[in-house]
């Protein structure tokens, strides 16, 4: 027997190790009768399978990638719409708008025309705001829509008489103005008792009292106490709670920034604050199209009354 020979055990068994492919190839070598295009054919349908697996595992990544897309999408809509903030229904929504508005400081140079002494201007500028569209005519379908019940207007089939609340908050700020100056406004005196005595409920009883003397404190230092008196210590009753009721429901959470007074030189509070607002003029004139005034209703309800 020839003797061991470990290099030439090693030279016998060592060879690289060929690839799948060309190993599967070399080791089943060709099929009978197959020649050198069946090879080429049978390479190109591998190259094709291989392809189309690429292409499987891509639309199965697309597709799982989608869903994750949908599914997210969904949850943030979801979310959106949790965060609507919910109302009732007014036929006034048909006419809102929003605009970004930068309030006044109602100070100084910075005034408005609804400010200062009572004059002819200054009247006529507030009741441009709610004189003559306070009160709307709709349909039955409508009247039906809104969360409390409406009365009918005598004489006419399927009409109804509305409010608007914006116009009747205006009207009561600008009774609350009227109250500061009593000698120029003496509203209740070609009125009957009865009417006097509505009137100071809606308005408050301090004025019919005790507003004389306080005109003549007036033009004078002690004007700030006449307008705590006025406002806070004998408060005008319905105006002024209906102001409050309507700033507690909407409750606004702008922010107000602070900075460097320009003309005290310390932190202060900047009333230039920016806000989202409906727009007043739209929703003024959608009411004014459908405007129905009290005396109106009263003609029609005379003639019902005598028919």
């Amino acid at each position: 027997m020839a003797p061991f020979s470990f290099s030439r055990t090693m030279r016998l068994s060592y060879s690289p190790a060929p690839s799948e492919e060309v190993s599967s190839e070399k080791l089943l070598g060709p099929e009978p009768g197959e020649d050198g295009e069946a090879l080429s054919n049978r390479d190109t349908i591998i190259a094709i399978e291989r392809v189309k697996r690429r292409w499987k595992i891509l639309a199965l990544s697309s597709s799982g990638l989608v869903a994750v897309l949908l599914l997210a999408l969904t949850w943030m809509f979801a979310s959106s719409k949790s965060r609507e903030v919910p109302s009732l229904y007014s036929p006034a929504e048909v006419a809102v708008e929003y605009e970004t508005v930068v309030f006044h400081n109602n100070f100084w140079e910075d005034r408005t025309p609804y400010q200062g002494p009572p004059t002819d201007e200054v009247d006529m500028a507030w009741d441009a705001l709610y004189k003559d569209v306070g009160v709307i005519k709709v349909d039955g379908r409508t009247a039906r829509q809104v969360p409390n019940m409406t009365l009918p207007i005598p004489g006419e089939e399927d009409s109804y008489i509305l409010g608007i609340e914006v116009f009747h908050q205006l009207h009561c700020l600008n009774s609350i103005r009227k109250g500061l100056y009593p000698d120029r406004y003496q509203e209740t005196k070609d009125m009957s008792d009865n009417e006097k005595r509505l009137y100071w409920i809606h308005i408050g009883e301090f004025l019919s009292n005790g507003a004389n003397w306080a005109s003549h404190l007036r033009p004078f230092v002690f004007f700030p106490l006449v307008l705590i008196l006025t406002i806070f210590a004998v408060p005008l009753e319905h105006c002024v709670d209906s102001i409050r009721q309507t700033i507690q429901c909407y409750s606004d959470i702008n922010t107000i920034p602070w900075v460097i007074s320009p003309r005290h030189h310390r932190p202060a509070p900047d009333a230039h604050t920016t806000h989202m607002c409906r727009r007043f003029d739209k929703i003024q004139e959608w009411a004014k199209e459908r405007a129905f005034t009290q005396k109106e209703y009263d003609l029609r309800l005379a003639a019902q009354q005598q028919g």
